[in-house]
């Protein structure tokens, strides 16, 4: 709790309005809406991060099918068209 309470006056210094307008709230209040604030940014973030995992996890499989499907169609491509890697002496 002590970085949670060191952040909060790092914050407070900083901002000066905002200061003022928590001058008349109890110290203990201030701590704890401060702390459960820090708490659920630390929560949204973490859930931020593992929706993006996620998201990404799908992206790549998606490119891993498509590019497995690229590869699939280039040899059906090659096998229909006689490729120059194909040709043997009597083709030419």
């Amino acid at each position: 709790m002590t970085d949670q309470r060191k952040a909060f006056f790092v914050w407070l210094a900083k901002h000066q309005n905002e200061r003022e307008a928590l001058r008349d709230v109890a110290p203990d209040v201030v701590s704890r809406l401060w702390a459960d604030a820090f708490r659920e940014g630390s929560w949204a973030a973490i859930r931020d991060n593992t929706q993006l995992g996620l998201d990404l996890t799908r992206v790549l499989e998606r490119m891993e099918e498509l590019a497995a499907l690229y590869r699939e169609t280039e040899i059906d491509r090659e096998l229909d068209e006689v490729s120059a890697y194909w040709k043997t002496e009597v083709d030419v």
